[in-house]
């Protein structure tokens, strides 16, 4: 049996949680959070042993022999609490973004190298089926060659109840650049399979009495001259969450949300038919992320994703405030 810990019990907590349902022979047995009677009410919903449940994550490394912890902490937390589970040999699925800066990144990848402890960034977007399958069909080279990619999120990221650290900059690192943003440039850096190397940026502080940035519009180069946008507002609905692959022979267009426009779906485009729905398989972006943490457990693979691309994203992102702020591009 593999035996996890969860660090911090927010929304984010409940899809690890659930995925490990989904695995036979993989549990969830410890769970950490500030506020316990939290941490017991979660135990309580997956029937996980509430003398396993601790108010403090030193307490739970120190109590219970684990396979492996999944830090769902606020971005701030990250650091601290990847280096307690170093420092103790206990292998981490860190969630996105790695930290709340490339500085305390930089220190997290130097304990797990010293300690040779194992670490695995969560960035979950690219497990979507939708983009497996899209994927695929990049890595086909079927519609030639690649050339630009556009990636549009709309949503109101300002909704009531939405924890507090996510609207304090000295917490999250960022807005919605640092928590969006992270997945726009993690599954367009993936799917293609280049680097950005050139970011010109403008972000936004439209919400008012917000501190934290709403928008941006960031306009990138990659490698093998592909060209990209990305566009994100959290102000406005209807939800769109959507990514455009412009190739040479067609475009291959995601939907990762229904709206009245498009369903969700992948759909192909080309000089010889308009846009077909294709099939994908139905899974589960955790369950499959977790399997993969599980292999590199087991020394099957090396890190899905390492601790050096996390920092590669977080810098991104501090490229893109940096080109906004200087109005310039920026290389990276």
């Amino acid at each position: 049996m593999v035996k996890l810990g969860i660090i911090g019990t927010g929304i984010i907590a409940h899809e690890h949680i659930k995925a490990t349902q989904q695995i036979p022979g993989v549990h969830i047995v410890a769970l950490s959070n500030r506020t316990l009677g939290k941490a017991i009410d979660v135990a309580r919903t997956y029937g996980i042993d509430e003398r396993n449940v601790f108010g403090d994550y030193h307490a739970m490394l120190a109590s219970v022999k684990l396979d492996g912890a999944i830090i769902c902490l606020a971005n701030h937390l990250h650091e601290e609490s990847a280096i307690a589970c170093a420092n103790v040999d206990v292998p981490v699925l860190l969630e996105k973004p790695m930290a709340q800066d490339s500085e305390a990144c930089k220190r997290i990848n130097a304990l797990f190298e010293a300690t040779k402890t194992k670490l695995m960034i969560g960035h979950t977007q690219r497990y979507n089926p939708l983009y497996v399958a899209t994927k695929r069909i990049i890595d086909s080279k079927e519609l030639g060659k690649l050339i630009m990619v556009k990636d549009s999120i709309h949503y109101h990221y300002f909704w009531e109840g939405r924890p507090a650290w996510f609207l304090d900059d000295s917490k999250c690192g960022g807005g919605i650049l640092m928590n969006y943003g992270v997945h726009t440039l993690d599954r367009v850096c993936y799917l293609t399979g280049q680097p950005i190397n050139t970011i010109f940026a403008h972000v936004d502080w439209e919400q008012p009495a917000v501190a934290v940035d709403s928008g941006y519009q960031i306009m990138a180069l990659m490698g093998n001259d592909i060209s990209m946008t990305m566009t994100c507002t959290g102000y406005s609905n209807p939800f769109v969450n959507a990514t455009e692959f412009i190739f040479s022979k067609g475009i291959v267009r995601v939907t990762l949300r229904d709206n009245v426009i498009e369903p969700k779906g992948v759909w192909i485009g080309s000089n010889e038919h308009d846009f077909k729905q294709i099939p994908v398989e139905d899974d589960n972006s955790y369950r499959l992320q977790l399997v993969d943490f599980l292999k590199y457990l087991n020394d099957e693979t090396p890190s899905p994703i390492d601790g050096a691309y996390g920092q590669r994203i977080v810098e991104l992102v501090e490229r893109s405030y940096q080109s906004h702020k200087e109005q310039r591009s920026v290389e990276v």
